[in-house]
């Protein structure tokens, strides 16, 4: 197989490259993905490993994936409840692992104690993460293309 890669990359060919909108697609409902469809087995590891186990370890955690309500925005300056809305959105950025942890049913309150705030945070950190894995195999893509 290795060598039929040569003989494309000898002729002048350029390999074949997934359309960006495959790749944030993929990348976003299963992490690592993206870098999976551009053949870089390493980074798909990698990005795939660290969104699950931030996942997983928010998840253990009992970190909040629902969305803020009014009563739990209630007191609160428009900059505060804003940033709280920002990081719920944030979450969901983790694609297939925050789908599935709603399909088990975690879909505990936003705010729901002092305790939980690190599952929370670890949740925010995995849909941040997989964003980055997108954003860099997608710039991957162009320079493969050009």
């Amino acid at each position: 197989m290795k060598a039929a890669a040569v003989k494309e990359m000898r002729a002048g060919e350029r390999p074949r490259v997934p359309p960006a909108w495959l790749l944030v697609a993929a990348g976003w409902l299963v992490p690592g993905a993206a870098y999976l469809l551009l053949r870089r087995y390493l980074q798909a590891a990698l990005f795939a490993c660290a969104v699950w186990a931030a996942f997983g370890v928010g998840f253990a955690l009992h970190g909040g994936l629902a969305w803020p309500h009014a009563t739990d925005l209630a007191g609160l300056d428009g900059l505060t409840a804003l940033l709280l809305r920002g990081g719920a959105a944030a979450q969901t950025l983790a694609g297939g692992p925050y789908l599935l942890a709603h399909l088990l049913g975690h879909a505990t309150p936003f705010l729901d104690g002092r305790l939980r705030e690190y599952g929370t945070t670890l949740f925010l950190f995995a849909g941040l993460l997989n964003t980055l894995a997108i954003f860099t195999a997608t710039g991957v893509e162009k320079e493969q293309t050009q």
